[in-house]
């Protein structure tokens, strides 16, 4: 069971400023790694590419669930840039493991899909972030 844990900076069910886990079913979890690189052609015909970066991903899908103010609380929370803890596979009662920071992907806005009356699925990403202490 994913999780995520983020400070409330929209007020809709917690207190602004708390700290909020929010544990959630999901359909699917995804990792996926995006290259940012830059190819370079000589004359000569050689190609040459120089690799910017290696960036990470997580495409995650709930289970239908009843907590539309409790996500929409989360999104709006973290829409802004604001880093945050995931843990994709509820590990962080594991033995040296801890949830890892991300921030939410804006490229992939969220998306909230109403499968029955009460009922919302959730579609958002989060990327990696290197975060210096």
């Amino acid at each position: 069971m994913p999780s995520v844990t983020y400070t409330a900076k929209r007020k809709l069910v917690n207190s602004l400023n708390d700290e909020v886990t929010l544990d959630f079913d999901a359909v699917e979890v995804n990792p996926r790694d995006e290259k940012t690189e830059f190819k370079e052609h000589s004359y000569g015909g050689a190609e040459e590419t120089t690799l910017i970066r290696i960036e990470e991903f997580y495409q995650v899908k709930t289970l239908p669930t009843e907590s539309y103010d409790e996500f929409q609380e989360f999104l709006f929370s973290v829409a802004g840039g604001e880093v945050f803890e995931f843990d994709p596979d509820f590990k962080s009662t594991d033995v040296g493991y801890s949830p890892i920071q991300v921030t939410l992907d804006t490229r992939s806005p969220p998306s909230r899909l109403r499968n029955k009356p009460t009922f919302w699925e959730f579609n958002f990403t989060v990327r990696l972030v290197d975060v210096i202490t």
